[in-house]
């Protein structure tokens, strides 16, 4: 069986072959009165290394059916075995079998296990039992006491679920692009014959979907062909219940479905003995339905999970597995609520609840990896770039987190506490037998040897500065929350429904110096860790940091000119802060960066990794509406406004040289024009 499975074809196989490999293990006992009595032990009282080869095979044949579900074609052993395997029931999550191995004490064991429950669940995505779901979120709450057995039983259905959520309908192998690339360049009769005569077949009648690609190009078809499966599966086998030819009897309900019997095409490659069914309908690659309904089972024990956790995190448990257990629901966390997930606001609204009195935990965690796992979920929630900019309100929870960044900064002193990073030795060598060799105080020494403990602590207990992934994070966080507190202001005040001949004057001067105190201790923290010079401006320290991270810079600088732009809303009633995040001085560091820098602006325009052209539309309008201050502000700069125009200048032929060609990818015409307004402000004549 694996070596059939690895090719991707089970169709050469007998069905006493199949079955050898995925047989439960029973225990005979003579004690009954009718002679000798069969049972079926749990899985977990399964000797190990049966259940491990059991459970590899399943995972095996799941993986297989689920990537060539992917691509619409499967094998028809594939989907006959793997029918059969979503019944029995020893696989379902409602029975103690297959969701009590997480009390397995073995970690390959508890892997393939939850890999195996995640991967049953999105094949059987349309026939979908409640039960099964409540079973596994059940289980996150299955103890007594909060001990390492609980962790790993909490980690093992946070894994599932981790998986369900992050399932990606489609994917594409970098070898098959490739091949696909070679079909292209050959022509559009590349398809077999067999294929190419079954699509013609149908020419006359309705439209059919296109053939399945030809095995030719399969590196598995190419090396393994038809001799090495020796004869035709067999259609009276248990996976055949009965013996029609149609269709709908080759491929039953629970794992695939067809929009009609007549939708199927089955091609008989005459390259490889490989029955392939091509699927048609839609439906049968959809998971939302199963992420959504899993979404929703979760949401309703949330709280009582994030409860969990912060325990975890709280009783400072040094065990892997705990840390691991923690990682997995921050993870969880942020791909549930993050943008890519599309799940509507109504059903990620419960995981948004309590964000911001999970951020508190910032205040006293201390290790560095799961600190910046809560960074990185805290930064997916002020999704300012892609998300917040755009929007014309700012949802409470949002708000309520983006205040207790603010808070935690200015009053609780959070960026001094960010936990430094330690590592054993700044280098150590493996020596013979697996002895560790360390070098410290310029020797070279063994952990085993006769070293003093003082010398071995030292040299295991070494501490660092902040980490700079640490630092981005943390600052990117911090002005997210201060461009959402803008944002709160400016869509505040811009509410009819509210009297906005004085909108609280005082209030916004309240928080206008709360912004002002936070900006500096973020400003002052960057330039000690970064080791500049106090005089340097804050944008030369901005992009000095995020100089590695293209989404992450963009990002801050979309921040900083929304702040700027928001702050001074009132006729410039602020102009210290907006000194201290000049967007003017943030783009002129940024057009500084290297010599080609408007080849860099024309791939972050293309891109979709970052919001480039969010940055460029808001700046550039930015700079017409204040264009006094922008060209101050490059001569305060010490820099000719010549170049910084030759810049903008040079991107506008760039970008008319590709929309004359018709290769830009969508409409520019907006970023054209205002470059255009910017040049004629630059030589001096009127606006048009």
């Amino acid at each position: 069986f694996q070596g059939a499975i690895a090719k991707q074809c089970l169709c050469g196989l007998e069905t006493e072959v199949l079955l050898m490999s995925f047989q439960s293990y029973y225990v005979c006992s003579g004690n009954s009165p009718r002679g000798m009595h069969r049972q079926l032990l749990p899985m977990i009282e399964w000797p190990f290394e049966y259940l491990l080869k059991f459970l590899s095979n399943v995972q095996l044949l799941f993986d297989t059916y689920l990537k060539q579900n992917i691509k619409g074609n499967i094998c028809s052993g594939v989907m006959d075995l793997c029918n059969y395997l979503v019944r029995t029931e020893h696989l379902h999550p409602d029975g103690e079998f297959i969701i009590g191995l997480c009390n397995y004490n073995n970690k390959f064991i508890n892997y393939l296990s939850g890999r195996i429950l995640s991967s049953f669940l999105i094949i059987v995505k349309d026939d979908l039992d409640d039960r099964w779901l409540e079973k596994i979120v059940a289980n996150l709450f299955d103890f007594n006491q909060l001990d390492i057995l609980a962790v790993k039983k909490v980690n093992f259905s946070l894994d599932v679920i981790q998986r369900i959520v992050e399932w990606k309908d489609e994917t594409e192998h970098p070898l098959d692009e490739y091949i696909q690339g070679q079909e292209a360049s050959s022509g559009s009769g590349g398809a077999g014959p067999s294929s190419s005569m079954t699509y013609h077949h149908h020419h006359h009648q309705a439209p059919v979907p296109p053939p399945p690609p030809p095995l030719e190009n399969n590196y598995f078809a190419a090396h393994y062909s038809s001799q090495h499966y020796g004869g035709q599966t067999g259609t009276n086998s248990i996976f055949h219940p009965s013996s029609s030819s149609s269709s709908a009897s080759i491929h039953p309900a629970p794992v695939v479905h067809h929009s009609n019997s007549s939708a199927s095409l089955q091609a008989h490659h005459p390259y490889t003995s490989c029955h392939i069914i091509s699927l048609t309908d839609s439906e049968s690659f959809d998971t939302t339905r199963i992420k959504c309904e899993t979404v929703n089972h979760l949401g309703k024990k949330w709280p009582a999970l994030v409860e969990v956790v912060s325990r975890m995190i709280k009783a400072l448990l040094t065990a892997i597995a705990t840390e691991t257990c923690i990682l997995t629901f921050l993870r969880l966390w942020e791909s549930i609520i993050s943008v890519k997930a599309n799940l509507s606001v109504v059903e990620t609204q419960p995981f948004h609840a309590q964000l911001d009195h999970f951020q508190l935990l910032l205040l006293s965690t201390k290790n560095s990896v799961i600190y910046k796992q809560m960074l990185t979920l805290f930064n997916e929630a002020l999704c300012y770039g892609s998300t917040l900019a755009l929007q014309d309100f700012i949802p409470d929870e949002v708000g309520s987190l983006a205040h207790n960044v603010v808070r935690c900064v200015k009053d609780h002193r959070i960026l001094d506490k960010m936990p430094k990073s330690t590592y054993t030795s700044p280098l150590g060598f493996l020596g013979y037998k697996g002895e560790i060799i360390r070098y410290h105080d310029n020797r070279l020494s063994s952990s085993s040897s006769g070293a003093s403990s003082s010398n071995r602590a030292a040299a295991t207990v070494i501490t660092c500065g902040y980490d700079r992934t640490l630092m981005q994070k943390m600052a990117l966080l911090v002005l997210k929350a201060v461009a959402v507190i803008v944002k709160e202001i400016r869509c505040d005040s811009s509410d009819s429904s509210v009297d906005s001949s004085d909108f609280d004057m005082q209030e916004i001067q309240m928080i206008e110096r709360s912004i002002r105190d936070v900006v500096r201790k973020l400003e002052t923290f960057l330039k000690v860790q970064l080791e500049f010079h106090p005089d340097n401006h804050f944008s030369k320290v901005l992009i000095h940091l995020f100089d590695d991270q293209d989404d992450y810079l963009v990002e801050a600088m979309v921040c900083t000119l929304d702040v700027t732009s928001g702050i001074s809303f009132r006729n410039n009633a602020f102009p210290e802060l907006i000194a201290i995040l000049n967007p003017v001085y943030t783009f002129i560091e940024f057009s500084n960066l290297g010599p080609n820098i408007t080849h860099l602006f024309l791939d972050l325009l293309i891109s979709t990794e970052t919001c480039f052209l969010l940055y460029l539309l808001r700046f550039l309008k930015y700079a017409r509406q204040n264009w006094s201050m922008f060209t101050q502000s490059c001569l305060t700069n010490n820099v000719i406004l010549d170049s910084v125009m030759t810049v903008l200048i040079s991107l506008r032929l760039q970008i008319s040289r590709q929309v004359a060609d018709a290769i830009f990818p969508y409409n520019i015409g907006p970023i054209l024009r205002l470059i255009e307004n910017c040049e004629s402000l630059y030589e001096g004549n009127e606006l048009s």
